[in-house]
């Protein structure tokens, strides 16, 4: 449930897990990153990007996939290396 991916690192014994989640008569769609130690389960990092369902359609209503996509990129980015995308 609210699990959109869930991939395996190749070089470590981690894995990535994406979570989604909207609340009912909200237009905020929160999309959480999380690297897990395999072995113990533990959270190594986690990143969490909230933004409105309309920041990802264009006037109109078609999605823009390339900006979804910019979206994740930076989510994987800020958490495999523990900085927010404005720090680096």
């Amino acid at each position: 449930k609210d699990i959109l991916f869930v991939g395996h690192s190749p070089d470590s014994n981690t894995k990535i897990i994406i979570h989604t989640d909207a609340k009912r008569n909200s237009d905020i769609y929160v999309i959480k990153f999380e690297i897990i130690e395999e072995k113990t389960n533990d959270i190594v990092s986690s990143y969490s990007v909230s933004r409105s369902f309309g920041s990802w359609f264009d006037v109109n209503g078609v999605m823009d996939q390339e900006r979804f996509e910019r979206t994740l990129i930076e989510g994987l980015e800020a958490t495999k290396s523990g900085r927010k995308p404005h720090d680096q």
